[in-house]
C-alpha cells in the first residue's frame, strides 16, 4: 500500500507520463484503475510496444540489454509478454536506450484485445 492506495499505479494521461512521479510505487502494473472500477470485461489493459519500438530502430534483444544494462532474462520476457509487469525505472531505462518518449512504449488495450493477442477465450 501507498498512502493508503492501492499499489497500482493508475495512468490517466499517457501525454504527461513521468517515472519520476511513481518512483515510489516502483513497479508498473499494467492493468488501469482497481478491482472496484472494473466492469466485466471492458477493462482497459496497457500493453507495452517495447519489441516493436527495437525492431523498428533495428536493436537486438542483446543491444538493448547492454545499452539499457537491463538483464537479457527481463528483456526477452518484455518481448515475448507484451502484457509483462515492469518496473517504472526499467521502462525509463528503455525509453532512453531507444531514444523515444515513455509514451511511445506503451499502448492502451481493451481486456478482449489482450485476451486475443495472448490465444485466450473470451
Amino acid at each position: 500500500m501507498l498512502n493508503g492506495q492501492s499499489d497500482c499505479v493508475r495512468l490517466e494521461a499517457f501525454g504527461t507520463f513521468d517515472s519520476q512521479r511513481y518512483a515510489l510505487a516502483g513497479t508498473l502494473v499494467l492493468e488501469k484503475g482497481r478491482e472496484s472500477d472494473w466492469q466485466g470485461d471492458k477493462r482497459d489493459m496497457l500493453r507495452l510496444r517495447v519489441r516493436e519500438v527495437a525492431e523498428a530502430k533495428g536493436v537486438s534483444m542483446n543491444k538493448l540489454s547492454q545499452r539499457s544494462e537491463i538483464s537479457y532474462n527481463i528483456i526477452r520476457a518484455i518481448f515475448h509478454n507484451p502484457y509483462h509487469v515492469i518496473r517504472t525505472d526499467t521502462l525509463d531505462r528503455l525509453a532512453k536506450v531507444l531514444d523515444v518518449p515513455v509514451t511511445e512504449l506503451i499502448e492502451d488495450v481493451s481486456e478482449e484485445q489482450r485476451k486475443r493477442e495472448l490465444g485466450q477465450s473470451g
